[in-house]
């Protein structure tokens, strides 16, 4: 089960940095303030630096006393882990305490089908890329370019 949160998790992050970097003049390229295509030490602001978001430092630092210690890491992962349980739990649609790949495809089609027609409108992709850029406001991610 270990493993499999871990792949999981992993998985989600992969995919959350390929979109990033993906994003045709945007994600992290955004910060190339002199546009010679790199990112210098002194161009780069990690998420907390953005306007009032709250990056990962910030929301980890739960007592706002600029440092984090390893207790507030493990609330930030315990919290994290609830979530990534939950999403298993969902995606596990027989029970047997394993997803399958068909179990994950139909869980994120099903989801993206709001209306449960078997069809994924333009309408209902992006209603649910709203839906992930709130959620990614949460967990403090830049999506302002999306």
């Amino acid at each position: 089960m270990k493993t499999l949160l871990t792949t999981l998790t992993t998985v989600a992050l992969l995919s959350a940095a390929a979109t990033t970097f993906a994003r045709p003049g945007g994600g992290l390229l955004r910060m190339d303030a002199d546009g010679d295509g790199q990112i210098s030490r002194e161009e780069f602001q990690p998420p907390a630096q953005h306007k009032e978001r709250r990056g990962p430092f910030a929301r980890a630092d739960s007592d706002g006393d600029g440092v984090v210690t390893r207790a507030e890491v493990e609330d930030v992962a315990a919290e994290h882990q609830q979530h990534m349980l939950a999403m298993f739990d969902s995606m596990d649609t027989d029970g047997n305490g394993s997803v399958t790949a068909q179990e994950a495809q139909d869980h994120m089609f099903s989801r993206l089908d709001a209306n449960n027609d078997g069809f994924i409108t333009e309408e209902e992709a992006r209603a649910m890329h709203d839906k992930r850029r709130e959620r990614r406001g949460k967990w403090g991610e830049d999506d302002s370019d999306a």
